[in-house]
């Protein structure tokens, strides 16, 4: 009998069960067994355990881990695609990515052997619970995260009637529509069977590198119709069963289509499902896992070893991060500092995403790899401030006005806490729209010491 850990990024504690990958390991597990593996799960931090495992599964997501040559290993990629360097692909026996995009970014590293495993739902949970004509409403479920969600905002435009699920909208003004701050994984199914439409969204890494989130297959399998936001894998993989969005205009032709022609959006919603469901199951994850474990894994333990890392982080960055910490420490911030990267580079990313009491997330002008496509202003960001404020690859700003450097550098002060302050590179310091400003210079970068709201 095989014996399986799958090294599970939800932290131990009161919350692990509120964790999305949590579920998604134990339906991975239950899949594994009943094919006759023996599998244990590791939460986070409890990733050293051995428990006599023949292959380590690693889910990565918001935890990276380097697994021992000894050991056969399998990373699949489900979230947070563009904080994964190639040198940790390098280190594994097996590498799944969740979207054919990520896969041609990949395949022609001869030193990574990979292979798509898209998003999928557990359908032993996830299925039709009741008749259509009893549905009702129109829901979102999901947290605020303190910024703007374009596709609530488009339906805000549209004059949508809208029951969101989540936490931390007050802040926003848009508590009125929240119905409950949280429904468990196993009243999901119910609550996706008896509304007539789910809006959804990703995050803007996550669509460049073409992940499609597990939430399109749990509603599809439920029968339930979504009206999502648009990237190209998404429709080369759901084609036009779905009611897509990318502004106001387009959210109201879908939403209305939705309204007059819903038997139609049903019956393309079921079609859909029909087509794809073999293929986007936990049952389909675990055959194709065992499948290689069965033919070829053992050649591949044979010949890896602990390969040497060839990208380099960069060493300035790497001294420099803990300095921005410890200066806004003496400077009297004690908690998780708020970091927001702006023109993110790779490297820098997973630099930034692995350290040590930073919550991290990135943004950029117009769609790329990064979490949130900024206007100059910052809209997306509504009521969010952080401590440090990262500009790192100035070449966006190269096309674009001095008006505009100026603009989304006030921008950002003003998007600082008291405290906090705005880090760019030492050539930076060339830009016209700093003219004047306070600064001082902080390991190799060019360091704005206070915002707007000091």
């Amino acid at each position: 009998m095989i014996r399986i850990a799958i090294k599970n990024p939800s932290p131990l504690g009161p919350n692990l069960e509120k964790w999305g990958d949590y579920h998604f390991g134990l339906a991975l597990a239950a899949a594994l067994e009943a094919r006759g593996a023996q599998v244990v799960q590791h939460f986070w931090p409890e990733w050293d355990r051995d428990d006599g495992e023949d292959i380590v599964i690693v889910l990565r997501g918001k935890r990276n881990y380097r697994p021992s040559p000894d050991k056969l290993s399998l990373m699949w990629i489900i979230s947070h695609p563009a904080t994964v360097l190639l040198d940790e692909m390098r280190q594994y026996n097996r590498v799944l990515v969740a979207s054919e995009t990520h896969y041609d970014m990949v395949r022609n590293d001869s030193s990574i052997n990979v292979d798509i495993a898209r998003q999928c739902t557990d359908i032993s949970t996830f299925r039709r619970q009741s008749d259509v004509a009893a549905r009702r409403g129109v829901s979102f479920v999901a947290n605020s995260r303190g910024v703007r969600r374009d596709i609530l905002a488009w339906s805000q435009e549209a004059g949508t009637r809208i029951s969101i699920i989540g936490r931390h909208w007050k802040s926003l003004g848009l508590q009125g529509l929240v119905v409950r701050d949280y429904v468990s994984n196993a009243d999901l199914p119910t609550f996706y069977g008896t509304t007539r439409l789910t809006l959804n969204d990703h995050w803007g890494d996550m669509s460049h590198y073409g992940y499609i989130n597990n939430r399109i297959f749990d509603c599809l399998a439920c029968g339930t119709p979504i009206l999502t936001d648009h990237f190209p894998e998404l429709k080369a993989v759901c084609g036009d069963s779905l009611l897509y969005a990318h502004d106001a205009a387009s959210f109201w032709e879908a939403y209305s289509r939705f309204l007059i022609r819903y038997p139609e959006v049903i019956e393309k919603t079921d079609q859909l499902w029909n087509r794809i469901c073999r293929n986007y199951s936990f049952d389909a994850r675990a055959e194709q896992i065992l499948d290689w474990i069965g033919h070829g894994a053992s050649e591949h333990k044979q010949t890896r070893t602990a390969l040497p890392l060839t990208e380099r982080p960069d060493p300035v960055f790497a001294e420099a991060i803990p300095s921005f910490v410890s200066e806004l420490r003496a400077r009297g911030i004690t908690r998780e500092v708020q970091c927001l990267h702006i023109f993110p580079t790779t490297d820098h990313t997973a630099q930034l995403f692995r350290s040590p009491g930073l919550s991290y997330l990135s943004a950029g002008l117009g769609r790329g790899p990064w979490h949130l496509a900024l206007d100059p202003e910052m809209s997306c960001l509504a009521d969010r401030h952080y401590d440090l404020i990262i500009f790192d690859d100035l070449k966006a700003l190269e096309d674009q006005p001095t008006s505009v450097h100026a603009k989304i550098l006030d921008s950002a002060r003003r998007k600082l806490t008291r405290n906090g302050m705005v880090v760019l590179p030492s050539k930076a310091s060339a830009l016209p729209a700093l003219t004047g400003r306070q600064s001082v210079p902080l390991n190799g970068h060019h360091i704005l010491m206070a915002g707007l709201n000091s």
